[in-house]
């Protein structure tokens, strides 16, 4: 911790100044009452992982507790990409809002989308091509079961990059009580299609679903909000879950009849080649009309 605090701080305070400094109630209400929406939004998010574990140490057998725990163990590898670059791309975000230049806030919005987006399709075809190998590699074999959990799992990867950074760019427009009322819906769609499903279904896919469910629930309302801001039109808010369910639709249908290795190199790829294609025929038409768009000006001056 003090290492961390070290590092941030770029050693101008460390662990051992901070507990000697005094606090007063005053200020430590203060800030209590100019942060109050981050703190619930903080302590939601981590009911909102943590409840599933109780539930399922009370419904299902002790063996499930441990697949859970070892499918959020990897998925939260996978999260810590998205976290760390929100971290260079908030402040940006908070910059270009500030400055009033709406298209340009829209444009590098809509990029950094694109990557959040193609890293949610990275992270789930490598995990449905690759767990059944890696995770019994990594754990024994005896848990081995816990791979398909994983998969279920890693259907929320394919909304969470794209969701975080959304509720990054609402907290920019200062619009972090709204973040905060869609993290409790979230929170609370979580914690009754868990129970519901355990249930019922007294299965740990239940709550596997009732997660992605939650987390989908939470980013068709963000794209409500930003559709009704202008941030979005209905179109791009569209084109997301299309060009998600056609892609993931694809990749698991091709899985039947390709070796799971090979089809993930094999569609890669052609995302990759599609991706180079698009960008030179990009460039290619803005030479052919010289008159860009303001939102075509708005791009090229943030590369």
């Amino acid at each position: 911790l003090n290492l961390f605090i070290k590092v941030g701080s770029s050693s101008l305070i460390n662990l051992k100044t901070l507990w000697k400094y005094k606090i007063s109630l005053s200020d430590t209400r203060y800030l209590v009452l100019l942060n109050w929406p981050f703190i619930i939004i903080s302590g939601v998010s981590i009911i909102n992982w943590r409840v599933a574990n109780i539930l399922i140490s009370k419904m299902l057998p002790i063996a499930d507790v441990a697949n859970y725990e070892i499918s959020y163990k990897i998925f939260s590898i996978a999260q810590i990409l998205p976290v760390i670059i929100s971290s260079t791309v908030f402040p940006l975000l908070i910059k270009l809002y500030i400055e009033g230049d709406i298209e340009r806030f829209r444009v590098f919005y809509r990029k950094i989308h694109l990557y959040y987006l193609l890293f949610g399709l990275l992270s789930f075809t490598f995990i449905y091509s690759f767990a059944d190998f890696l995770v019994p590699l990594a754990f024994g074999t005896k848990y081995g079961i816990a791979a398909a959990y994983t998969k279920q799992m890693f259907l929320t990867i394919l909304v969470f990059p794209t969701a975080f950074l959304q509720a990054n760019l609402l907290i920019a427009m200062k619009l972090e009580k709204k973040d905060m009322l869609f993290n409790i819906v979230m929170m609370l769609v979580n914690i009754s299609a868990c129970f519901l499903g355990l249930h019922y279904l007294k299965s740990l896919s239940a709550v596997n679903y009732s997660i992605f469910f939650s987390f989908l629930i939470f980013h068709v309302l963000q794209d409500i909000l930003m559709v009704r801001g202008k941030i979005v039109t209905m179109k791009q808010a569209l084109s997301f879950y299309l060009i998600t369910g056609s892609f993931i639709s694809a990749f698991i249908l091709l899985n039947k009849y390709i070796n799971a290795n090979w089809l993930f190199v094999i569609y890669w790829f052609t995302i990759i080649c599609l991706l180079i294609s698009a960008n030179k025929l990009k460039e290619l038409a803005s030479k052919i009309h010289p008159n860009f768009s303001k939102e075509a000006i708005a791009e090229s001056e943030l590369g």
